[in-house]
């Protein structure tokens, strides 16, 4: 399985699993979760800033 956007449905569905069959175990996943978010957050402004800075780089006018 190489294909990234089945791999992010995988394990959307077994979270959802997860916390329908294990709700007090679940809870205790949270701040995993939590953080996982926040490092998405935090690489999300330099990534971008990145991708304006090549494309106006290579652009020709």
């Amino acid at each position: 399985m190489r294909k990234l956007y089945i791999q992010v449905l995988i394990a959307i569905a077994l979270a959802i699993a997860f916390g329908l069959l294990a709700p007090h175990e679940a809870v205790k996943m949270r701040p995993l979760g939590e953080s996982f978010i926040a490092l998405l957050k935090m690489m999300l402004g330099p990534s971008s800033s990145a991708r304006s800075c090549m494309a106006l780089g290579t652009s020709r006018t």
